[in-house]
């Protein structure tokens, strides 16, 4: 696995670990993936033509 894919998945784990909750009831806005995760896996994106 390529490392910014590691980096991506630590990321969003973090992220899973800090917003465990499926429902915020504090009235919070709902948090979108971390935009690091992203950008890193942008990276390791492949292209499929036809």
């Amino acid at each position: 696995v390529p490392e910014t894919t590691r980096q991506a998945i630590r990321l969003l784990v973090g992220h899973w670990y800090e917003n465990r909750e499926a429902i915020s009831t504090s009235g919070a806005v709902p948090k979108e993936v971390p935009l690091g995760v992203q950008a890193l896996l942008w990276l390791e994106r492949v292209n499929v033509v036809g």
